[in-house]
């Protein structure tokens, strides 16, 4: 079987005072997991100081549009 997965690539700034890396990544990656419309099972999140950055494949397109809004 045969599945068409849409690559993501998202990058941006978050404002926060939480700057432990691994904090800051598990906060996303749950935001990402409970949105409910979004499958995060291939999104990798990435921070470094205040960046974040997604990468992975969803199996929408509109789930790219939906974790660029969420992060």
């Amino acid at each position: 079987m045969s599945v068409d997965r849409k690559h993501l690539s998202v990058a941006g700034r978050v404002a926060t005072r939480c700057f432990d890396p691994g904090d800051l990544e598990s906060a996303v990656y749950s935001a990402l997991a409970h949105a409910g419309d979004l499958d995060p099972s291939y999104i990798f999140v990435t921070a470094r100081g205040r960046d974040i950055t997604l990468a992975g494949w969803v199996h929408l397109k509109a789930e790219v549009s939906r974790a660029r809004r969420l992060h």
